[in-house]
């Protein structure tokens, strides 16, 4: 599926939700795209990495990345802290959140 049949999919069901991809495909989109898909889908945010798998899997940085979350809500200082404690593997694979 491209970004955008996903996003005709889930037209209006994620409200308030964030989307996230693992690294097995990159996620890389221009501002228009991004737009589209929150606006079609009213998602908070969809997120991912820029950088594909080549024999690095980002199932540790997703679970890290879902545990936050336990502690905050606020995806903007999620973000923040998962940069702070696993910055290399979040450059490595190039994190990318859409908002």
């Amino acid at each position: 599926y491209t970004l955008q049949e996903i996003a005709e999919i889930f037209e209006g069901r994620l409200k308030g939700k964030i989307l996230h991809f693992s690294n097995a495909k990159i996620l890389d989109l221009d501002e228009d795209e991004a737009q589209y898909f929150l606006d079609i889908t009213n998602a908070k945010a969809v997120s991912g990495y820029g950088n594909a798998f080549n024999g690095v899997s980002s199932a540790n940085l997703d679970k890290a990345f879902f545990n936050l979350f336990k502690e905050d809500d606020n995806m903007f200082d999620v973000v923040e802290e998962l940069h702070q404690r696993h910055y290399n593997i979040c450059k490595m694979l190039d994190f990318r959140l859409y908002y």
